[in-house]
Protein backbone atom coordinates (compact mmCIF):
# COMPACT_ATOMS: atom_id res chain seq x y z
CA UNK A 1 0.00 0.00 0.00
CA UNK A 2 2.89 2.49 0.68
CA UNK A 3 4.55 2.01 -2.54
CA UNK A 4 1.06 2.17 -4.11
CA UNK A 5 0.43 5.42 -2.72
CA UNK A 6 4.22 6.66 -3.90
CA UNK A 7 3.51 6.07 -7.17
CA UNK A 8 0.04 7.54 -7.15
CA UNK A 9 -1.89 3.73 -8.13
CA UNK A 10 -4.70 2.33 -6.38
CA UNK A 11 -6.12 -1.00 -6.44
CA UNK A 12 -8.88 0.05 -9.56
CA UNK A 13 -5.35 0.50 -11.59
CA UNK A 14 -3.98 -2.58 -10.78
CA UNK A 15 -7.47 -4.38 -11.46
CA UNK A 16 -8.16 -2.58 -14.61
CA UNK A 17 -4.85 -3.23 -16.08
CA UNK A 18 -5.32 -7.01 -15.55
CA UNK A 19 -8.50 -6.84 -17.47
CA UNK A 20 -6.58 -4.85 -19.86
CA UNK A 21 -4.19 -6.68 -20.84
CA UNK A 22 -4.98 -10.28 -19.72
CA UNK A 23 -7.36 -12.00 -22.45
CA UNK A 24 -7.96 -14.35 -24.13
CA UNK A 25 -8.45 -13.43 -27.97
CA UNK A 26 -9.58 -15.30 -31.15
CA UNK A 27 -7.12 -13.41 -34.01
CA UNK A 28 -8.51 -15.75 -36.84
CA UNK A 29 -7.01 -17.20 -39.62
CA UNK A 30 -4.57 -16.11 -42.76
CA UNK A 31 -5.30 -17.95 -46.17
CA UNK A 32 -3.38 -18.39 -49.34
CA UNK A 33 -3.70 -20.63 -52.37
CA UNK A 34 -5.45 -24.14 -51.33
CA UNK A 35 -4.21 -23.50 -47.99
CA UNK A 36 -5.33 -21.97 -44.25
CA UNK A 37 -3.61 -21.35 -41.10
CA UNK A 38 -5.15 -20.38 -37.51
CA UNK A 39 -3.35 -17.44 -36.04
CA UNK A 40 -2.65 -17.95 -31.96
CA UNK A 41 -2.20 -14.73 -30.80
CA UNK A 42 -1.81 -15.74 -27.10
CA UNK A 43 -3.11 -12.42 -25.48
CA UNK A 44 -3.19 -14.19 -22.18
CA UNK A 45 -0.36 -13.91 -19.99
CA UNK A 46 0.84 -17.29 -18.65
CA UNK A 47 4.22 -17.12 -16.07
CA UNK A 48 4.94 -14.77 -13.27
CA UNK A 49 7.48 -12.67 -15.52
CA UNK A 50 4.23 -11.27 -18.02
CA UNK A 51 2.42 -10.13 -15.14
CA UNK A 52 5.37 -8.53 -13.28
CA UNK A 53 5.66 -6.67 -16.52
CA UNK A 54 2.51 -5.42 -16.95
CA UNK A 55 1.68 -1.87 -17.13
CA UNK A 56 -0.62 -0.39 -14.42
CA UNK A 57 -0.06 3.25 -15.00
CA UNK A 58 1.68 5.71 -17.62
CA UNK A 59 2.71 9.15 -17.64
CA UNK A 60 4.27 10.30 -21.02
CA UNK A 61 7.86 8.24 -20.50
CA UNK A 62 6.91 7.54 -16.86
CA UNK A 63 5.86 3.65 -16.38
CA UNK A 64 4.57 1.60 -13.27
CA UNK A 65 4.52 -1.65 -13.72
CA UNK A 66 3.44 -4.61 -11.69
CA UNK A 67 6.27 -5.37 -9.75
CA UNK A 68 6.89 -2.25 -8.75
CA UNK A 69 3.86 -2.27 -6.45
CA UNK A 70 3.22 -5.82 -5.99
CA UNK A 71 4.78 -9.11 -5.63
CA UNK A 72 3.68 -11.88 -7.66
CA UNK A 73 3.72 -15.66 -7.38
CA UNK A 74 1.49 -18.63 -8.72
CA UNK A 75 -0.65 -19.56 -5.95
CA UNK A 76 -4.39 -21.26 -5.43
CA UNK A 77 -7.26 -19.25 -6.51
CA UNK A 78 -8.82 -19.76 -3.39
CA UNK A 79 -6.23 -19.59 -0.20
CA UNK A 80 -8.81 -20.10 2.09
CA UNK A 81 -8.48 -23.72 2.83
CA UNK A 82 -5.57 -26.07 3.59
CA UNK A 83 -5.01 -29.70 3.90
CA UNK A 84 -1.97 -31.83 5.13
CA UNK A 85 -0.88 -35.09 5.10
CA UNK A 86 0.96 -36.06 8.29
CA UNK A 87 2.44 -32.38 8.57
CA UNK A 88 3.34 -31.73 4.44
CA UNK A 89 1.34 -29.56 2.18
CA UNK A 90 -1.51 -31.32 0.28
CA UNK A 91 -4.26 -31.73 -2.30
CA UNK A 92 -7.07 -33.39 -0.42
CA UNK A 93 -9.45 -35.53 -2.30
CA UNK A 94 -12.29 -37.52 -0.63
CA UNK A 95 -13.97 -40.20 -2.30
CA UNK A 96 -17.46 -41.45 -1.17
CA UNK A 97 -19.83 -43.90 -2.37
CA UNK A 98 -23.10 -43.78 -3.80
CA UNK A 99 -25.57 -44.90 -1.22
CA UNK A 100 -26.75 -47.27 -3.33
CA UNK A 101 -23.01 -48.58 -4.12
CA UNK A 102 -20.79 -51.37 -2.44
CA UNK A 103 -17.77 -49.50 -0.76
CA UNK A 104 -15.42 -52.86 -1.09
CA UNK A 105 -16.18 -52.78 -4.74
CA UNK A 106 -15.97 -48.93 -5.27
CA UNK A 107 -12.20 -49.16 -2.48
CA UNK A 108 -11.57 -52.33 -5.24
CA UNK A 109 -11.79 -50.01 -8.01
CA UNK A 110 -9.81 -47.37 -6.82
CA UNK A 111 -6.96 -49.26 -5.45
CA UNK A 112 -6.75 -50.82 -9.34
CA UNK A 113 -6.23 -46.91 -10.54
CA UNK A 114 -4.07 -45.53 -7.86
CA UNK A 115 -0.81 -47.33 -9.75
CA UNK A 116 -2.05 -45.62 -13.13
CA UNK A 117 -2.49 -42.21 -11.19
CA UNK A 118 1.00 -42.65 -9.81
CA UNK A 119 2.68 -43.06 -12.90
CA UNK A 120 1.40 -40.08 -14.75
CA UNK A 121 1.94 -37.77 -11.66
CA UNK A 122 5.72 -35.55 -11.63
CA UNK A 123 8.51 -37.13 -9.95
CA UNK A 124 8.30 -34.13 -6.97
CA UNK A 125 4.70 -35.47 -6.24
CA UNK A 126 3.75 -38.21 -4.21
CA UNK A 127 0.44 -39.88 -3.91
CA UNK A 128 -1.36 -41.01 -0.68
CA UNK A 129 -4.15 -42.71 0.43
CA UNK A 130 -4.43 -41.73 3.86
CA UNK A 131 -7.52 -43.20 5.33
CA UNK A 132 -9.39 -46.38 3.64
CA UNK A 133 -13.17 -47.19 5.54
CA UNK A 134 -13.50 -50.13 3.46
CA UNK A 135 -10.51 -51.90 5.15
CA UNK A 136 -12.50 -52.00 8.70
CA UNK A 137 -15.65 -53.75 6.66
CA UNK A 138 -13.61 -56.22 4.84
CA UNK A 139 -11.89 -57.25 8.35
CA UNK A 140 -14.95 -57.22 10.14
CA UNK A 141 -16.72 -59.49 7.12
CA UNK A 142 -14.21 -62.11 7.24
CA UNK A 143 -14.14 -61.78 10.93
CA UNK A 144 -17.79 -62.97 10.75
CA UNK A 145 -17.63 -65.08 8.33
CA UNK A 146 -14.88 -67.15 10.39
CA UNK A 147 -17.20 -66.53 12.92
CA UNK A 148 -19.89 -68.41 10.88
CA UNK A 149 -17.78 -71.09 10.73
CA UNK A 150 -17.45 -71.74 14.22
CA UNK A 151 -20.02 -71.31 15.65
CA UNK A 152 -21.32 -74.61 12.92
CA UNK A 153 -18.64 -76.23 14.57
CA UNK A 154 -19.56 -75.79 18.27
CA UNK A 155 -23.57 -76.43 17.66
CA UNK A 156 -22.08 -79.74 16.08
CA UNK A 157 -20.07 -80.86 19.14
CA UNK A 158 -22.63 -79.80 21.35
CA UNK A 159 -25.01 -81.84 19.39
CA UNK A 160 -23.12 -85.20 19.40
CA UNK A 161 -22.03 -84.51 23.00
CA UNK A 162 -26.00 -84.71 23.96
CA UNK A 163 -26.77 -87.49 21.48
CA UNK A 164 -23.76 -89.75 21.76
CA UNK A 165 -23.90 -90.85 17.89
CA UNK A 166 -22.36 -89.39 14.89
CA UNK A 167 -25.40 -90.62 12.50
CA UNK A 168 -27.83 -88.91 15.05
CA UNK A 169 -25.58 -85.66 14.33
CA UNK A 170 -25.76 -86.00 11.08
CA UNK A 171 -29.70 -85.49 10.76
CA UNK A 172 -29.33 -81.99 12.27
CA UNK A 173 -25.83 -81.35 10.39
CA UNK A 174 -27.20 -81.35 7.27
CA UNK A 175 -29.89 -78.93 8.54
CA UNK A 176 -27.27 -76.15 8.69
CA UNK A 177 -26.01 -75.60 5.33
CA UNK A 178 -29.59 -76.52 3.58
CA UNK A 179 -30.89 -73.67 5.63
CA UNK A 180 -28.10 -71.29 4.82
CA UNK A 181 -28.17 -72.17 1.01
CA UNK A 182 -31.88 -71.16 1.17
CA UNK A 183 -31.41 -68.18 3.15
CA UNK A 184 -28.59 -66.89 0.64
CA UNK A 185 -31.55 -67.59 -2.13
CA UNK A 186 -34.27 -65.27 0.23
CA UNK A 187 -31.34 -62.65 0.86
CA UNK A 188 -31.18 -62.20 -3.26
CA UNK A 189 -34.88 -62.67 -3.86
CA UNK A 190 -35.45 -59.77 -1.54
CA UNK A 191 -32.46 -57.77 -2.85
CA UNK A 192 -30.54 -57.70 0.05
CA UNK A 193 -26.70 -58.42 0.08
CA UNK A 194 -24.40 -60.14 2.17
CA UNK A 195 -23.20 -57.63 4.43
CA UNK A 196 -22.37 -57.46 8.15
CA UNK A 197 -25.97 -57.25 9.09
CA UNK A 198 -27.39 -60.21 7.25
CA UNK A 199 -23.98 -62.31 7.98
CA UNK A 200 -24.27 -61.83 11.42
CA UNK A 201 -28.25 -62.78 10.89
CA UNK A 202 -26.82 -66.36 9.55
CA UNK A 203 -24.31 -66.98 12.83
CA UNK A 204 -27.67 -66.49 14.89
CA UNK A 205 -29.46 -68.29 12.78
CA UNK A 206 -27.16 -71.33 12.89
CA UNK A 207 -28.44 -72.24 16.79
CA UNK A 208 -31.48 -71.75 15.53
CA UNK A 209 -31.92 -73.79 12.44
CA UNK A 210 -31.01 -76.80 14.05
CA UNK A 211 -33.54 -76.61 17.15
CA UNK A 212 -36.09 -77.77 14.83
CA UNK A 213 -34.13 -80.59 13.51
CA UNK A 214 -33.32 -81.78 16.94
CA UNK A 215 -36.54 -81.63 17.96
CA UNK A 216 -37.62 -84.14 15.07
CA UNK A 217 -34.62 -86.33 15.65
CA UNK A 218 -34.76 -86.67 19.43
CA UNK A 219 -38.08 -88.12 19.30
CA UNK A 220 -37.11 -90.20 16.75
CA UNK A 221 -34.67 -91.94 19.12
CA UNK A 222 -36.71 -92.06 21.45
CA UNK A 223 -38.71 -94.46 19.67
CA UNK A 224 -35.82 -96.08 18.73
CA UNK A 225 -34.90 -96.97 22.19
CA UNK A 226 -38.52 -97.85 23.00
CA UNK A 227 -37.74 -100.87 20.33
CA UNK A 228 -39.18 -99.29 17.42
CA UNK A 229 -37.83 -99.56 13.54
CA UNK A 230 -35.85 -96.86 12.37
CA UNK A 231 -38.55 -96.28 9.85
CA UNK A 232 -41.75 -97.02 12.34
CA UNK A 233 -40.00 -94.27 14.63
CA UNK A 234 -39.84 -91.86 11.77
CA UNK A 235 -43.31 -91.93 11.26
CA UNK A 236 -44.70 -91.79 14.27
CA UNK A 237 -42.14 -89.61 15.98
CA UNK A 238 -42.56 -86.86 13.14
CA UNK A 239 -46.39 -87.26 13.38
CA UNK A 240 -45.77 -86.28 17.14
CA UNK A 241 -43.91 -83.33 16.62
CA UNK A 242 -45.04 -81.82 13.42
CA UNK A 243 -47.63 -79.36 15.12
CA UNK A 244 -44.52 -78.12 17.89
CA UNK A 245 -42.22 -77.70 15.03
CA UNK A 246 -44.68 -75.61 13.28
CA UNK A 247 -46.08 -73.44 16.04
CA UNK A 248 -42.00 -72.97 16.86
CA UNK A 249 -41.02 -71.87 13.58
CA UNK A 250 -43.56 -69.24 13.47
CA UNK A 251 -43.37 -68.00 16.50
CA UNK A 252 -39.62 -67.46 16.06
CA UNK A 253 -40.30 -65.88 12.35
CA UNK A 254 -43.35 -63.78 13.90
CA UNK A 255 -40.97 -62.09 16.96
CA UNK A 256 -38.01 -61.43 14.14
CA UNK A 257 -40.28 -60.50 11.24
CA UNK A 258 -41.71 -57.33 12.90
CA UNK A 259 -38.29 -55.38 13.33
CA UNK A 260 -38.13 -54.73 9.58
CA UNK A 261 -41.31 -52.38 9.90
CA UNK A 262 -39.68 -50.00 12.20
CA UNK A 263 -39.17 -47.14 10.77
CA UNK A 264 -36.38 -44.79 10.81
CA UNK A 265 -32.76 -45.49 10.95
CA UNK A 266 -33.01 -48.42 13.29
CA UNK A 267 -35.45 -50.14 10.90
CA UNK A 268 -33.13 -49.33 7.90
CA UNK A 269 -30.32 -51.11 9.73
CA UNK A 270 -32.23 -53.96 11.23
CA UNK A 271 -34.61 -54.58 8.37
CA UNK A 272 -32.40 -56.66 6.73
CA UNK A 273 -31.06 -58.83 9.48
CA UNK A 274 -35.03 -59.09 10.46
CA UNK A 275 -35.77 -60.62 7.75
CA UNK A 276 -32.76 -62.99 7.04
CA UNK A 277 -33.07 -64.19 10.71
CA UNK A 278 -36.67 -65.06 10.02
CA UNK A 279 -36.64 -66.62 6.81
CA UNK A 280 -33.61 -68.89 7.96
CA UNK A 281 -36.07 -70.45 10.67
CA UNK A 282 -38.84 -71.13 8.40
CA UNK A 283 -36.44 -72.51 5.83
CA UNK A 284 -35.20 -74.80 9.33
CA UNK A 285 -38.59 -75.80 10.40
CA UNK A 286 -39.44 -76.80 6.51
CA UNK A 287 -36.42 -79.24 6.57
CA UNK A 288 -37.23 -80.42 10.26
CA UNK A 289 -41.05 -81.60 8.45
CA UNK A 290 -39.41 -83.12 5.66
CA UNK A 291 -35.45 -84.01 5.25
CA UNK A 292 -34.74 -84.96 8.94
CA UNK A 293 -37.55 -88.06 8.99
CA UNK A 294 -36.47 -89.06 5.72
CA UNK A 295 -32.84 -88.81 6.87
CA UNK A 296 -33.91 -90.62 10.14
CA UNK A 297 -35.20 -93.91 8.92
CA UNK A 298 -32.21 -94.09 6.79
CA UNK A 299 -29.08 -93.46 9.20
CA UNK A 300 -30.83 -94.21 13.02
CA UNK A 301 -29.91 -97.81 14.05
CA UNK A 302 -31.56 -99.88 16.31
CA UNK A 303 -31.30 -99.50 20.05
CA UNK A 304 -29.38 -102.92 20.24
CA UNK A 305 -26.57 -101.18 17.96
CA UNK A 306 -25.86 -97.98 19.16
CA UNK A 307 -22.07 -97.76 20.26
CA UNK A 308 -20.58 -97.66 23.85
CA UNK A 309 -20.52 -93.93 23.74
CA UNK A 310 -24.28 -93.84 23.42
CA UNK A 311 -24.65 -96.04 26.45
CA UNK A 312 -22.50 -94.19 28.68
CA UNK A 313 -24.38 -91.17 27.96
CA UNK A 314 -27.40 -92.23 27.94
CA UNK A 315 -26.21 -93.14 31.54
CA UNK A 316 -25.09 -90.15 32.40
CA UNK A 317 -28.61 -88.70 31.41
CA UNK A 318 -30.30 -91.05 33.18
CA UNK A 319 -28.50 -89.72 36.48
CA UNK A 320 -28.71 -86.20 35.66
CA UNK A 321 -32.75 -86.50 35.32
CA UNK A 322 -32.92 -88.01 38.67
CA UNK A 323 -30.95 -85.45 40.16
CA UNK A 324 -33.04 -83.16 38.29
CA UNK A 325 -35.77 -84.79 39.84
CA UNK A 326 -35.11 -84.55 43.25
CA UNK A 327 -34.27 -80.64 42.58
CA UNK A 328 -38.00 -79.91 41.25
CA UNK A 329 -39.49 -81.73 43.72
CA UNK A 330 -37.76 -79.14 46.59
CA UNK A 331 -38.64 -76.59 44.72
CA UNK A 332 -42.06 -77.39 44.16
CA UNK A 333 -42.33 -78.54 48.15
CA UNK A 334 -41.14 -74.75 48.65
CA UNK A 335 -43.22 -72.47 46.50
CA UNK A 336 -43.08 -69.84 48.25
CA UNK A 337 -39.85 -68.85 48.13
CA UNK A 338 -39.83 -69.93 44.22
CA UNK A 339 -42.28 -67.40 44.32
CA UNK A 340 -40.71 -64.97 46.08
CA UNK A 341 -37.84 -64.87 44.17
CA UNK A 342 -39.85 -64.98 40.44
CA UNK A 343 -41.55 -61.31 42.04
CA UNK A 344 -37.93 -60.18 43.52
CA UNK A 345 -36.63 -60.66 39.85
CA UNK A 346 -39.49 -59.09 38.28
CA UNK A 347 -39.53 -56.07 40.16
CA UNK A 348 -36.31 -54.89 39.60
CA UNK A 349 -36.36 -55.23 35.83
CA UNK A 350 -37.77 -51.98 35.58
CA UNK A 351 -34.59 -50.53 37.48
CA UNK A 352 -32.33 -52.42 36.00
CA UNK A 353 -33.49 -51.36 32.63
CA UNK A 354 -33.41 -47.93 33.40
CA UNK A 355 -29.76 -48.37 34.82
CA UNK A 356 -28.42 -49.53 31.57
CA UNK A 357 -26.77 -47.66 29.04
CA UNK A 358 -28.18 -47.10 25.61
CA UNK A 359 -26.65 -46.54 22.34
CA UNK A 360 -27.63 -47.70 18.45
CA UNK A 361 -24.33 -49.70 18.68
CA UNK A 362 -21.03 -50.25 20.62
CA UNK A 363 -17.93 -48.91 19.62
CA UNK A 364 -15.50 -50.81 17.58
CA UNK A 365 -11.81 -50.48 16.39
CA UNK A 366 -12.35 -49.07 12.95
CA UNK A 367 -8.80 -48.18 12.78
CA UNK A 368 -8.75 -44.57 12.99
CA UNK A 369 -9.69 -41.47 15.02
CA UNK A 370 -11.05 -38.04 13.96
CA UNK A 371 -10.65 -35.07 15.02
CA UNK A 372 -12.63 -31.64 15.02
CA UNK A 373 -11.17 -28.34 16.01
CA UNK A 374 -12.93 -25.49 16.88
CA UNK A 375 -11.18 -21.80 16.41
CA UNK A 376 -11.72 -18.21 18.22
CA UNK A 377 -14.13 -16.11 16.05
CA UNK A 378 -11.79 -14.27 14.81
CA UNK A 379 -8.91 -16.53 13.64
CA UNK A 380 -7.58 -17.04 10.21
CA UNK A 381 -6.24 -19.51 8.62
CA UNK A 382 -2.52 -18.61 9.90
CA UNK A 383 -4.34 -18.91 13.25
CA UNK A 384 -5.55 -22.24 12.87
CA UNK A 385 -2.71 -23.82 11.02
CA UNK A 386 -0.20 -22.71 13.81
CA UNK A 387 -1.89 -24.89 16.34
CA UNK A 388 -3.32 -27.66 14.13
CA UNK A 389 0.85 -28.29 13.10
CA UNK A 390 1.38 -28.94 17.09
CA UNK A 391 -0.98 -31.87 16.13
CA UNK A 392 1.24 -34.01 13.64
CA UNK A 393 3.99 -34.17 16.97
CA UNK A 394 1.26 -35.34 19.11
CA UNK A 395 1.40 -38.78 17.72
CA UNK A 396 4.66 -39.09 16.42
CA UNK A 397 5.81 -41.26 19.67
CA UNK A 398 2.78 -43.67 19.00
CA UNK A 399 3.44 -46.82 17.48
CA UNK A 400 -0.09 -47.44 16.85
CA UNK A 401 -0.36 -44.35 14.40
CA UNK A 402 0.84 -44.75 10.72
CA UNK A 403 -0.50 -41.43 9.09
CA UNK A 404 -2.45 -38.16 9.85
CA UNK A 405 -4.37 -35.78 7.81
CA UNK A 406 -5.76 -32.61 8.50
CA UNK A 407 -8.34 -30.21 6.18
CA UNK A 408 -8.60 -26.49 7.21
CA UNK A 409 -10.70 -23.89 6.58
CA UNK A 410 -12.24 -20.85 8.52
CA UNK A 411 -15.29 -22.66 9.23
CA UNK A 412 -14.16 -26.14 9.80
CA UNK A 413 -11.38 -28.00 11.05
CA UNK A 414 -11.03 -31.42 11.10
CA UNK A 415 -8.48 -34.75 10.72
CA UNK A 416 -7.70 -38.08 11.53
CA UNK A 417 -4.75 -40.68 12.30
CA UNK A 418 -4.60 -43.97 10.05
CA UNK A 419 -3.63 -46.40 12.55
CA UNK A 420 -2.03 -49.82 11.92
CA UNK A 421 -3.06 -52.82 11.31
CA UNK A 422 -4.68 -54.39 14.33
CA UNK A 423 -2.06 -57.37 14.71
CA UNK A 424 0.57 -54.85 13.84
CA UNK A 425 -0.20 -52.93 17.40
CA UNK A 426 -0.98 -53.87 21.03
CA UNK A 427 -3.44 -51.32 21.76
CA UNK A 428 -7.20 -50.80 20.60
CA UNK A 429 -8.48 -47.73 19.01
CA UNK A 430 -10.67 -46.48 22.05
CA UNK A 431 -6.91 -46.54 23.97
CA UNK A 432 -5.29 -44.75 21.85
CA UNK A 433 -7.81 -41.96 21.17
CA UNK A 434 -7.83 -41.59 25.04
CA UNK A 435 -4.04 -41.00 25.04
CA UNK A 436 -4.50 -38.64 22.11
CA UNK A 437 -7.04 -36.45 23.67
CA UNK A 438 -5.51 -35.88 26.77
CA UNK A 439 -2.37 -34.54 24.43
CA UNK A 440 -4.85 -32.44 22.54
CA UNK A 441 -6.05 -31.02 26.03
CA UNK A 442 -2.57 -29.34 26.17
CA UNK A 443 -2.87 -27.58 22.98
CA UNK A 444 -3.67 -23.51 23.87
CA UNK A 445 -5.57 -21.51 21.34
CA UNK A 446 -7.84 -24.15 20.17
CA UNK A 447 -10.29 -26.67 21.44
CA UNK A 448 -9.74 -29.76 20.37
CA UNK A 449 -11.64 -33.07 20.35
CA UNK A 450 -11.47 -36.59 19.40
CA UNK A 451 -13.97 -39.52 18.43
CA UNK A 452 -13.60 -42.90 16.94
CA UNK A 453 -15.37 -43.47 13.62
CA UNK A 454 -18.95 -44.74 13.71
CA UNK A 455 -19.52 -48.55 13.80
CA UNK A 456 -22.81 -47.53 12.32
CA UNK A 457 -24.06 -44.84 10.19
CA UNK A 458 -25.45 -41.97 12.24
CA UNK A 459 -23.88 -44.56 15.76
CA UNK A 460 -21.02 -42.26 16.54
CA UNK A 461 -20.43 -38.65 17.09
CA UNK A 462 -19.06 -35.95 14.40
Amino acid sequence: PVRMAALGVTAADVSEAVRRDNFISTAGATEGNLVRINVDARTDMQTVEDFERLVVRQEGDRQVRMLDVAEVELAAENNQSRAFSSGEPAVFMAIEAAPDANPLEVSAALHAQLPKIRASLPADLELRLDWDGSIAIDAALREVASTLVEAALIVIAVIYLFLGSFRVVLVPLVTIPLSLIGVVALVLAMGFSLNLLTLLAMVIAIGLVVDDAIVVVENVHRHVEEGATPLQAAITGAREVAMPVVAMTLTLAAVYAPIAFIGGLTGALFSEFALTLAGAVLVSGLIALTLSPVMSSRVLKSHGEQGRFADWLDERFGALTGRYQRLLDHCLANRGAVLLFAAAILAALPVLFMLAQDELAPEEDTGGVFYVGVAPSYANLDYINRYLDQVVDLWQDMPEVASSWQVIEPSSNFGGLTLTHWDERERTQQQVQAQFQQRLAGIAGMELFSFGTPSLPGAGGG
